[in-house]
Order: C-alpha cells, then structure tokens, then sequence
C-alpha cells in the first residue's frame, strides 16, 4: 500500500493519504507527498468526522446504511465551512453519488481552499480504508479535478486491492 501511494503522491506531485475507520472516525495511517504537495493538519494517528472528507465518505459510500445512521448518531454532522454536508438526506444522496461514481469528492467542506479525490479501499465486499488525493482549490478544477484525478485515485485503490488479495 505505501508504495502504491507513494508512487500516486510521485505522479500527480500532490499529498496522498490512506485512512481507516475507527469508532465511526476517520484515522489516518499513511501521507505521503509529491513535489507540489500543500501542507495539511492532518498527520499519521490524526482522527476526523467522515462526513466532511473524501476519505469519509469513500468509505460511508461501503457501509450499511444503518452503520451510517449510528455514525451520524453518534458524532453528529457538524459544520466546518459552508460547503460542509450538515443533513442526513444531503449526506445520504452524496453517498449514492459516490456508489454510483466509484469515488468521492470532498470540494472544501473540512478545509477552505482544500479538494480533496477518495476512493474506497475493500476486501471482500468490506470497506478496509480509503486513499485520496488533496490539494489546493486553485489546482483541483475542472478536468483534472474532475476526471484525471478520480482516474489516478480509483486505479491507485485498485492496485492495492488487487495486491492486498495475493499477500
């Protein structure tokens, strides 16, 4: 897996990470930075609500929507910017987008001026984590942000996926 980051961090120069989730928070593993990475609070062992990052939902995208519901129960949906999901049908239809996409997106709701690409990481139909690639607002637009982008994270999970099954 680090390597599998490490080389997606090398390609597209930006801040990758790898998380998990762990009593309904996100928990950082793994960051790993290109030439062009912008630096992020964010650090190995760091926790963080799942509903404002693309790491989160990735990995709400894989659960059981109860699962979900007890999160949400449990540690709320709090705002962080104004582009922050703060409603459970808001939270649930993103989710479904994110099913249907393969990744998800997280357009400046924990951070202003930060985007972040996700994609889940699962064994066996259960979700082990996510991968993403962050960076500045200025830099994650249009077809990069919207394509290229999504492409290198989805590819990057895949792999991972693939080499998780053989070792």
């Amino acid at each position: 897996m680090r390597k599998e980051l490490d080389d997606l961090a090398e390609e597209c120069g930006e801040l990758a990470q790898f998380a998990t989730e762990e009593h309904g928070k996100a928990v950082y593993i793994y960051k790993t930075e290109g030439e062009d990475a912008v630096q992020t609070a964010s650090s190995v062992g760091n926790r963080a609500h799942l509903h404002c990052l693309s790491l989160g939902k990735a990995m709400l995208a894989r659960m059981d929507e109860s699962r979900v519901e007890a999160i949400v129960d449990e540690h709320g949906l709090p705002a962080f910017t104004d582009a922050t999901i703060t409603t459970r049908p808001e939270l649930f239809d993103e989710l479904e987008a994110i099913r249907e996409r393969g990744y998800a997106f997280d357009r400046e709701e924990r951070i202003e001026g930060l985007r972040c690409v996700a994609a889940p990481i699962t064994m066996n139909d259960e979700v082990m984590g996510a991968i993403s690639i962050s960076g500045p607002a200025s830099r994650f637009s249009g077809p990069l942000y919207e394509d290229e982008l999504p492409n290198l994270v989805t590819r990057s999970a895949n792999v991972i996926e693939i080499n998780a099954q053989f070792s």
